[in-house]
């Protein structure tokens, strides 16, 4: 009966993730779904119930390296370069803000404990930080693999208080000083969601594998990450109009693709031994503060220069910690709760919540989807 075959190990993989589902929503997300899935597949890894190996007994590791290419991908044919240009205060302050992150990250772990640790602590998306642990993993450094998925989920429950009430100082600030005549209805995260508005999955399907096979054979030419070709590739075919900013979504894929992705994450947690959780928990520590007081400086010192609020500027360079679409529903909940008036709602999200998910795009999309790959080969 429990013999964990490929459809037992994805039916117990698929349970995990909806009691995970249930118990995160009872506590009012204060501990990520995913999160609370880990730790029930350690509680019962560490009870003998299911096998260390259940993740490549259901065989989705297998589709991953594609379902990677796919997202990437989709990524980047979701970034609007004009936007990006026309609010070029906001890329440069996020940009800038990571930038500094990142190195003072790398500095502090390399000093205290070593360079593998440091890597492990690279901050970024589930699609980069995932490069980074099969790095580590293919290297037998199982407590990198460790620090680095249990900082996926910390940084969003450390950094989300924060930026709500700083959108919620900012909000209020902006309320005071008077919404003017003049307001645009806000379009924030359109861009990403997308409407499925017909045409065939299939043709979608094949432009998406010819764009991976293409980052493929150009990346064993020149010797770059595949992955990093697909961010740039994704963001050309979109210029050009080979992309259309809802392809992804015709593909009707996204479910079982984040599925595949999220299944690579539980299994980060399969070489998890108590005394490993133990060990890591003094970097874990030296990250999260290390990640708050050079992103705090750094915007505020860059938001002082590009002429940003204190407020906005921090939530800004926050991005890197809580990602999309966290920052748009952040933005949206705080907004909504502050005022019932729609114009006042549609000017503030303009000016927060389309700047949040900007500011997203620059530093967890883009720079951390670049940055990635690279960072996962100073790993030794």
């Amino acid at each position: 009966m429990f013999e964990f075959d490929i459809i037992q190990s994805g039916l117990v993989i698929a349970a995990l993730f909806v009691l995970g589902e249930v118990i995160s929503r009872k506590l009012k997300a204060i501990i990520p779904a995913v999160l609370v899935s880990g730790i029930l597949f350690m509680a019962l890894l560490w009870g003998g119930i299911v096998p260390g190996d259940m993740v490549e007994r259901s065989k989705l590791g297998v589709l991953m390296p594609v379902g990677m290419m796919f997202i990437i991908l989709s990524m980047g044919s979701n970034t609007s370069l004009k936007e990006m240009i026309a609010n070029w205060r906001v890329v440069l302050l996020a940009a800038v803000s990571y930038l500094f992150e990142l190195c003072m990250i790398m500095l502090v772990m390399s000093l205290i404990f070593d360079r593998n640790m440091a890597v492990a602590a690279f901050p970024g998306s589930s699609a980069a930080t995932l490069i980074v642990q099969e790095q580590a993993r293919a290297l037998g450094y199982n407590n990198c693999v460790i620090l680095s998925v249990l900082l996926l989920f910390l940084n969003g429950m450390v950094a989300c208080p924060i930026v709500g009430l700083l959108i919620k100082k900012e909000a209020k600030r902006m309320m005071a000083q008077g919404i003017p005549e003049h307001t645009v209805h806000s379009n924030a995260g359109q861009a990403l969601s997308g409407q499925k508005s017909g045409g065939s999955s299939y043709v979608s399907f094949l432009k998406f594998y010819a764009a991976a096979w293409l980052c493929q054979r150009v990346s064993g030419l020149i010797g770059l990450s595949p992955y990093v070709l697909c961010l740039v590739l994704g963001v050309v075919l979109s210029e050009i109009g080979f992309f259309r900013r809802d392809e992804f979504k015709r593909t009707e894929s996204g479910g079982f693709l984040f599925f595949i992705m999220m299944a690579m994450i539980l299994n980060s947690f399969s070489a998890s031994t108590p005394s490993m959780l133990m060990d890591v928990l003094m970097p874990i520590i030296t990250v999260l503060c290390t990640a708050v007081l050079s992103l705090s400086f750094a915007s505020l010192v860059m938001g002082k220069i590009l002429g940003f609020s204190p407020w906005l500027s921090v939530a800004l360079g926050f991005n890197i910690m809580v990602g999309f679409p966290v920052n748009l529903m952040l933005s949206q909940d705080m907004i909504n709760f502050l005022t019932d008036d729609e114009k006042e709602r549609s000017y503030l999200m303009e000016q927060i919540g389309n700047r949040m998910v900007l500011a997203g795009f620059t530093s967890t999309t883009f720079l951390s989807n670049t940055l990635g790959p690279i960072m996962a080969t100073f790993m030794r």
